[in-house]
């Protein structure tokens, strides 16, 4: 029996993102540390079955071998936990634009960030077989987790905008993975395993995994309240009427005077009497009383002025991203673009590709 050499050929890419701390205008000052320890460690088995119905008798058995393996393993894991920002009248800006990367050709990774706290990675692994070994086997595997966690963001009349506009990328070819991202704790991933080989197995697979949770963010304006007056003119016209009674409260008696020549105001006069205005007469009559009505008109006018409170927004907090204009117009290959404004988002492209060239041997049961 023949041994056959196994030749190993694997590309690997640990990629590992968390937040370090650094001196700037946020809550958090100084001193960032970050720690990556990675190890990869495979085991594969792969098992393939065909349940197959034909009418009539077919017998088919085949064998396949393996004389080299060409594998592409990317592992890419990004964390951003436990941080707290605040923004007050801050605004994150992050854009690509005008033509940037036109006509780019190749691998192509571009990250931009404004904001605090952003992971971005762009990861490629490729791996080939030599032609000699035409029993190969190829496999490209993507390991992908990101994690964003008890985050605590405060945006208080804040603007986040992330765009891609103009001529950007416009007639690029090959591997293009783009994270744009304008806020806080965003978390952004572009993943390519690629394995090309001549042989006769290939496999691919892709594990992604994304984890946000406990997070909390606020989003408010910034509100300004006036007071403000509007002249008032009110103009009165009335019309009514009244009615009462009068009475005579103390006792009255006037005197009675007899003039020398008839007249009353031509002196010296005599006074023969008086008469009596109460209730001790003969009569016993009650003190006079008298019925009154008559016609009111009432006119005039009321000034001033009255208050009201206004209250406007003088700036709004905003999460805006834009791709526009001619980006990407004929771009060509594997295009990853990951686009985000605000707060704990996680975005990943990932692509597991095998490119096999070459059939299987089919061995006769015979």
């Amino acid at each position: 029996m023949k041994k056959l050499t196994l030749v190993l050929s694997i590309a690997a890419i640990m990629s590992s993102s968390a937040y370090a701390n650094g001196p700037g205008n946020g809550p958090g000052n100084g001193n960032g540390m970050n720690d990556s320890d990675s190890s990869v460690e495979l085991t594969k088995k792969v098992d393939v079955s065909k349940d197959l119905e034909y009418k009539g008798k077919v017998a088919i058995e085949g064998t396949i071998t393996a004389n080299g393996l060409g594998m592409a393993v990317v592992e890419n894991v990004q964390e951003t936990s436990a941080n707290m920002v605040e923004n007050y009248y801050h605004d994150n800006d992050a854009k690509i634009s005008g033509s940037a990367f036109e006509n780019a050709s190749g691998n192509i990774g571009v990250n931009q960030a404004a904001g605090d706290f952003n992971a971005q990675s762009n990861s490629a692994a490729l791996a080939s077989i030599d032609a000699g070994f035409a029993f190969g086997s190829g496999d490209a595997e993507i390991f992908s987790t990101q994690v964003g966690g008890f985050n605590g963001v405060w945006n208080e009349a804040s603007t986040n905008t992330s765009t891609i506009n103009g001529a950007s990328f416009m007639n690029a070819t090959g591997n293009i993975g783009v994270n744009v991202a304008a806020g806080n704790n965003n978390i952004q991933a572009n993943n390519m395993a690629a394995s090309s080989y001549n042989g006769r197995l290939g496999e691919a697979s892709v594990s992604n995994v994304q984890n946000t949770g406990h997070n909390g963010t606020m989003n408010i304006g910034v509100v300004q309240d006036n007071v403000e007056y509007v002249d008032v003119n009110l103009a009165l016209n009335a019309n009514g009427g009244y009615e009462g009674t009068s009475a005579l409260n103390d006792a009255y008696y006037p005197e009675v005077i007899l003039e020398g020549n008839g007249s009353h105001d031509v002196p010296p006069g005599t006074v023969v009497g008086h008469i009596d205005f109460d209730t001790e007469n003969p009569t016993g009559a009650e003190v006079m009383t008298f019925d009154e009505e008559g016609d009111l008109a009432l006119n005039g006018t009321v000034s001033g002025q009255l208050p009201f409170f206004v209250q406007t927004v003088l700036q709004k907090s905003n999460n805006s991203s834009l791709l526009a204009g001619t980006a990407f117009q004929n771009a060509s290959g594997n295009i990853g673009v990951n686009l985000a404004s605000g707060t704990g988002n996680l975005q990943s492209n990932n692509l597991a590709l095998t490119s096999i060239t070459g059939a299987a041997e089919i061995i006769s049961g015979e």
